[in-house]
């Protein structure tokens, strides 16, 4: 199993990304790098918060393993969901 990503992690990735452009970079990223994967998308912050938080139209669905998050999101920004208290950076497992 070393070196291969768990297939739960691979159904579990969510984008959260305002821009068609770098949603369609990321998937074919993901396409030229043999990995297969159930990306979820969500467009912007509001949603995402909606969608941590398991609220209105993100109700029944499963919280995601792995978040890439865009920092420069319009609006909201990232800081909100950067500090949600399911959403762990990768500067916290390094602390």
């Amino acid at each position: 199993m070393s070196g291969q990503i768990p297939s739960s992690l691979l159904q579990g990735i969510s984008l959260i990304e305002n821009k068609t452009g770098d949603v369609r970079l990321i998937k074919e990223l993901f396409n030229m790098s043999g990995i297969s994967c159930n990306l979820r998308v969500v467009f912007a912050g509001d949603e995402a918060m909606a969608f941590l938080e398991q609220k209105g139209a993100h109700l029944k669905k499963p919280r995601p393993e792995l978040i890439l998050l865009d920092l420069n999101l319009p609006k909201t920004g990232a800081r909100p969901l950067k500090n949600h208290k399911y959403v762990i950076t990768l500067s916290d497992c390094f602390d």
